[in-house]
């Protein structure tokens, strides 16, 4: 059978942050028992369609402020994939949750409902830049949210930013040391600050209302939180991940390894084999009009289209590099119909390895710690012209 993941989207917030592009409304009380329906069907539409050749590896529920959902809610959704759908005795369940004090003392009814591993937003320690960034949350807030977290879950993650307006290295440094130095957890996900179009920072960047790191001092960050992690046994499996040995995230390496998986939600997206073909899909990004489509169709999507030979070989260089795992030749050949060797440029290939930025053995490919920082320009060689 198929390795499956599945993604549920659950789209709303108490407010939108400035940097933020992802498929986000503000929170209403809109009409949970039609949206409840609506995540039913579109769970029940997949159950038909692949429950016979897909076993579930890992949920994991995403926002938006997955956080804001009622305990019978999240149970209600594992429960109907748990029946409907053979999944991994160990199956990994991550919800995602925001720091407040009100969404922590949900922890153990999130337990309670079958979630294992949580993922808290923190992106900072400091007041100054939570308030710079546009969090709600103070760095009390943060601070009690890991630490409840810890003694409910034994998988914890959360989520650091940094580049952020107006940080020197020296802040970089003391939040880190004080993230590192003070929790329990077992996975960190440390971002570079993006700005992104559409977002209130995009606009804010373009008329010079923003103050941010260059990139000399953003490389250096980078290379800071590197170290740090590794000095404290996190290992850095993808760009912007590190993990303790075996706390890495399954679900999100299902993919970066380019395994199928389906997106449940407004604006969730997918990748699945469905008869021997594989397809993209995306939902309407609007919660009210794709509940609407699914009330009607049982599915919520605006593109359902199979992928292209060329689209594959492009997801595949894109997601595998950006993991010390990389590309899997013989499963690559064997799951995906595809001899990688016939779709990129041996010649950069070799270019690349010479010049210690890609790694081959044992049939794989898979970049060197300098190759991490640079997946974009090794992707862009490898691609035939």
């Amino acid at each position: 059978m198929q390795e499956l993941f599945v993604y549920i989207h659950w789209p709303f917030c108490k407010s939108l942050c400035p940097y933020c592009d992802f498929n986000s409304f503000i929170y209403s009380y809109e009409d949970r028992k039609i949206f409840a329906s609506s995540y039913e069907k579109e769970i029940l539409h997949y159950s038909e369609k692949i429950a016979k050749t897909h076993k579930v590896k890992t949920i994991f529920f995403g926002g938006g402020t997955p956080s804001l959902m009622e305990k019978h809610e999240v149970l209600s959704i594992i429960s109907l994939i748990k029946n409907n759908f053979i999944c991994d005795d160990d199956i990994e369940i991550t919800l995602e949750a925001n720091p407040s004090s009100f969404e922590a003392e949900k922890f153990s009814d999130f337990k309670d409902a079958g979630v294992n591993r949580v993922s808290i937003g923190i992106q900072s320690f400091d007041d100054f830049f939570l308030k710079q960034i546009g969090r709600t949350h103070s760095s009390i807030d943060a601070e009690n949210a890991v630490k409840s977290a810890c003694k409910i879950f034994k998988n914890v993650s959360f989520d650091l930013m940094f580049g952020l307006p107006k940080q020197t290295v020296a802040d970089l440094n003391r939040d880190f040391d004080f993230a590192l130095n003070s929790f329990s957890q077992s996975h960190i996900s440390a971002y570079n600050l993006t700005i992104e179009k559409g977002t209130d920072f995009f606009a804010m960047a373009k008329n010079n209302q923003l103050s941010l790191p260059n990139t000399e001092i953003l490389e250096e960050m980078y290379d800071i939180v590197g170290k740090k992690m590794e000095n404290f046994g996190f290992n850095r499996y993808e760009v912007s991940n590190y993990a303790k040995n075996g706390f890495e995230c399954r679900h999100n390496l299902g993919y970066w390894q380019v395994k199928d998986y389906i997106g449940i939600g407004a604006g969730a997206h997918g990748r699945v084999f469905i008869d021997g073909r594989r397809f993209e899909t995306m939902n309407h990004h609007k919660p009210s009009k794709w509940s609407e489509i699914v009330q009607k169709n049982g599915i919520g999507t605006q593109k359902f289209e199979e992928i292209t030979h060329e689209n594959q070989v492009y997801e595949i260089l894109l997601m595998s590099l950006r993991t010390k795992l990389g590309i899997d030749i013989k499963d690559i050949k064997n799951r995906l119909k595809i001899d990688i060797f016939d779709n990129i440029d041996t010649e950069k290939l070799d270019f690349l390895i010479k010049n210690n930025l890609l790694l081959m053995e044992n049939d794989k490919i898979y970049p060197s710690d300098d190759g991490l920082k640079m997946v974009n320009y090794i992707v862009k060689h490898l691609i035939k012209n």
